[in-house]
Parts: C-alpha cells; sequence; structure tokens
C-alpha cells in the first residue's frame, strides 16, 4: 500500500467543479442549438407522387446555424474537462506522495540533481522567441 503524505480523504472537489462547470456550458450548448431549432432555420418543401406513391422532401437552410458561438462552449466544456483531469492528477499525487509535491512556496527545499532549485541557472526565452531546440530546425519567418 503507498504511503500517504495526507491523513485526510482524497479531496476531489476541484475536479468535481470542473466537471460541474462543463455540464454547465454544455447545458448551454443544448440550450442555444435547440433555440436554433426552434426558431425554423430551414424551409421544408414536401412533395407528393400519386403515379409513384413516392413523397420527395426538399430543405434549404434560411440562415446558417451559429457555429464559431457553438465552437466556443464546445471549447469551453473541453477546456474544463481537461483542468479536472489536472484537478485530478494533483490530487491522486498529494494524496499518495510520502512528501508533499513541490510547489512554489516549497521550491528552495526541492533538490533536483543534489541542487535546489534557485541554485540552478533557469532562463526563459525573450518574448516572441522559442526555446533553443536545434531538433526543431530554424523557426520560419512570419
Amino acid at each position: 500500500m503507498a504511503t500517504h503524505y495526507s491523513s485526510e480523504t482524497l479531496d476531489l472537489s476541484g475536479a468535481w467543479t470542473k466537471i460541474r462547470r462543463a455540464d454547465v456550458h454544455l447545458s448551454t450548448l443544448h440550450e442555444r442549438i435547440q433555440s436554433f431549432l426552434d426558431s425554423d432555420p430551414n424551409e421544408v418543401e414536401i412533395q407528393s407522387y400519386s403515379e409513384t406513391g413516392e413523397v420527395a422532401i426538399y430543405a434549404e437552410p434560411r440562415r446558417e446555424p451559429p457555429v464559431l458561438e457553438w465552437s466556443a462552449i464546445i471549447g469551453d466544456v473541453v477546456h474544463n474537462l481537461r483542468s479536472a483531469l489536472d484537478h485530478l492528477v494533483w490530487s491522486l499525487t498529494v494524496h499518495h506522495q510520502p512528501s508533499p509535491p513541490p510547489t512554489l512556496s516549497r521550491q528552495r527545499v526541492w533538490v533536483a540533481n543534489g541542487e535546489t532549485l534557485d541554485s540552478l541557472s533557469i532562463s526563459t526565452p525573450a518574448p516572441g522567441t522559442i526555446a533553443n531546440d536545434s531538433s526543431r530546425g530554424p523557426r520560419p519567418k512570419t
């Protein structure tokens, strides 16, 4: 059995909060789609051919669905579900670690390769540039 850092029960409140928020966005999407469908967005014509007994249905859109709006809402759903996974992994990590995981407030005591993080030389690329990774080749000009 794994050694637990946390003596408390596993806290999944962050993950559940994100899932509930995704559900709100999903409900909004369903409402928007239903509202669009209720607005009679298509002109429909039905023709019956008595000689053959066939029925033909023709539909012509009166207006296009608001796919940009819908795609933004779908993006919110996916983002919140992905964030729920982040919260879940963090909660599981905290719960099942023998010592607390590193955070910004604990960076001076976290040791990587025998050195504390504050003694390591860490640089960030300048804005508008990418990290030096020669395997990617030269950066394309825009």
